[in-house]
């Protein structure tokens, strides 16, 4: 476990405060389609009473706040498996979507952003995680990325980088260290103890046809289908920047990558110590990873460089994950969505997007009995 740095703006009682205005602010921003929990409170009843419900909901959450207390009823969800592809015999080939209460929704947005605000505030979140931050995403995550691939290159070295693969990151999330994560990084004591209480004697039932299943322990993970899940996991995996001392970490939630500017075989010998870092943290955190699902893809400056065609050199440019699995470079993989070739050619992504729009287009017009111009007209516009 690491040391924070030092706080400048300790996270204070006043910083603690909220008002009913703050409970109302709250409700404006849930979605009006979400769907309603456990308690089949919908979304509509509070957007339209939110000024009558704000002061019971402001005293219900006080209290829990002053209490350290959660009740149960708000830490029970509904489970519904959504398919996704292939059999739908095998349980794996669904995708879980956890829905909670709305009413424990609107204070967990209350509590997020105190907890960012702070957070923000000292400058404690890593600088290079993108994932659930104002102001960042996919996009900027991917440019930033690029940007180190080019310069490198322009710098004539070639440029590495190891995916990592985590096996249910959110579900693994280990609530004693996570709790002591926060209570390293300065967070609030209440809200420290509030969030514990939070995670612990959580419970969920899957719906099936309108049938639920008997009760489960949520033992370890942070809280799917909740407001605070996202960012109690960037808190609790912020760390691993630590650790990694020679290389570029750069982070979408728990999708990982290291990379580096390779110019001679020091360059892939500090990235294997990176990568060998990162394993070590992942297991002093409890975080499995799938290490047989690694990739990794080397951007070439040199492609004819006869260096590499004589015996035994290649073996110095391999990357370790265990005595029996050794990284090969791909030539194609995907990227928080996105098709990246190791020459940068992008036609493989725009062949795919491609592909998917005339899947969309033929799926469309399919509907159609006659594809003549009077079929296919739009809102009475006339045909060119």
């Amino acid at each position: 476990m690491f040391t924070p740095p030092t706080i400048n703006h300790p996270f204070t009682d006043e910083m603690l405060d909220f008002t009913e205005g703050d409970i109302m602010k709250a409700i404006e921003e849930i979605k009006s389609n979400a769907a309603s929990g456990p308690d089949e409170i919908p979304v509509i009843l509070l957007k339209n009473c939110k000024e009558s419900l704000a002061k019971p909901i402001h005293l219900l959450w006080s209290r829990s706040m002053e209490k350290s207390d959660v009740p149960d009823f708000y830490k029970f969800s509904h489970v519904f498996p959504l398919h996704k592809k292939d059999s739908r015999a095998l349980a794996a080939n669904y995708r879980p979507i956890s829905l909670t209460s709305h009413v424990i929704k609107v204070f967990e947005r209350v509590v997020r952003k105190k907890m960012v605000d702070y957070l923000e505030l000292n400058n404690l979140i890593c600088g290079r995680q993108h994932g659930f931050r104002s102001g960042r995403s996919c996009l900027t995550q991917l440019l930033h990325h690029f940007d180190n691939v080019l310069e490198a290159l322009t710098e004539n070295s070639d440029f590495d980088s190891i995916y990592l693969d985590y096996a249910k990151a959110f579900d693994k999330a280990d609530h004693k260290l996570l709790v002591k994560k926060l209570t390293l990084y300065g967070i609030h004591p209440k809200i420290v103890k509030w969030v514990e209480s939070f995670l612990t004697n959580r419970t969920q039932s899957v719906v099936v046809d309108g049938t639920l299943s008997l009760l489960a322990l949520i033992i370890s993970g942070v809280p799917q289908g909740t407001v605070l899940g996202p960012i109690l996991f960037l808190i609790f995996i912020n760390d691993i920047e630590h650790c990694i001392i020679h290389s570029i970490v750069r982070c979408f939630a728990d999708d990982t990558r290291i990379s580096i500017a390779v110019k001679s075989e020091k360059d892939v010998q500090l990235l294997q110590s990176d990568l060998e870092n990162v394993m070590k943290w992942s297991e002093r955190n409890n975080m499995a990873l799938h290490r047989d699902k690694f990739e990794y893809m080397c951007h070439t400056f040199n492609k004819r460089n006869v260096l590499f065609e004589l015996p035994f050199v290649s073996e110095c440019y391999q990357y370790h994950v265990s005595k029996d699995i050794t990284l090969q470079p791909v030539h194609q993989l995907r990227d928080l969505g996105v098709l990246v070739s190791k020459d940068l050619s992008w036609s493989p992504h725009i062949k795919s997007i491609a592909n998917k729009a005339r899947q969309k287009a033929s799926w469309v017009l399919s509907v159609f009995h006659h594809l003549n111009a009077h079929s296919l007209q739009v809102n009475g516009s006339k045909s060119p």
